[in-house]
């Protein structure tokens, strides 16, 4: 188990260090610039509270939205969908068994799979979406302008996507999928969303189920 371990660490490493890899020119500017502004504390202060207010918005792992920083975006598409009145879909994602995966091969393996469903959460998302880390092992994607049928597709791709690459650690997800209707805010499409989720988990795990009959959105 020590060098479950071991390999489970030197994985989340390499998958940190890929996450991360977009963040690099971004950094060497931020660099660049507070050589620029050394001179100027007011800029340094704002620039300062400005990267705090970034760090506070994401989980510290996946550099996903949290939770707080979520809701906000979504009560902001929300607001958006409903001045422009167009689709919006929102998914609740689950790491099947990830537990076992914690008590079998320790915490540094669990980290390395949450990664590994990121990486591919990131080839499959569009720039639009909004993805964020809800708790543990779940994770939202919203899908705006994308209707359920949309959203079931990206879904879906994912899955195909982890399943072509399974890695040392194979692994699966569930989701649950609503569409925006009248009157919905996000604790209304969470609350779909999850009763979708725990169906998916109830009819063996690994698939993708939704608030309207499957073969709408096939």
């Amino acid at each position: 188990r020590a060098g479950q371990r071991l390999g489970g660490a030197a994985a989340l490493e390499q998958a940190q260090r890929e996450l991360g890899r977009h963040q690099k020119a971004h950094l060497l500017g931020e660099e660049h610039r507070r050589d620029i502004d050394a001179d100027n504390p007011a800029l340094l202060v704002q620039h300062a509270a400005r990267d705090a207010d970034q760090l506070a918005e994401r989980d510290p792992l996946t550099n996903l939205y949290n939770r707080r920083s979520f809701s906000r975006r979504m009560d902001e598409e929300l607001a958006r969908q409903r001045r422009e009145a167009s689709p919006l879909s929102l998914a609740l994602l689950d790491l099947d068994h990830f537990k076992r995966v914690n008590d079998s091969h320790g915490h540094a393996a669990g980290d390395e799979v949450i990664l590994r469903l990121v990486g591919h959460l990131g080839q499959v998302l569009r720039g639009s979406d909004l993805c964020g880390r809800w708790g543990g092992e779940e994770f939202l994607v919203a899908f705006p302008g994308a209707a359920l049928l949309d959203a079931g597709r990206v879904l879906e791709r994912l899955r195909e996507a982890i399943a072509a690459v399974p890695g040392p650690l194979p692994f699966s997800f569930s989701a649950g999928v609503t569409q925006w209707r009248d009157g919905d805010d996000l604790d209304t499409m969470l609350y779909r969303a999850d009763e979708q989720l725990y169906r998916a988990k109830r009819e063996g795990r690994d698939r993708v189920c939704y608030d309207r009959p499957p073969e709408a959105v096939a």
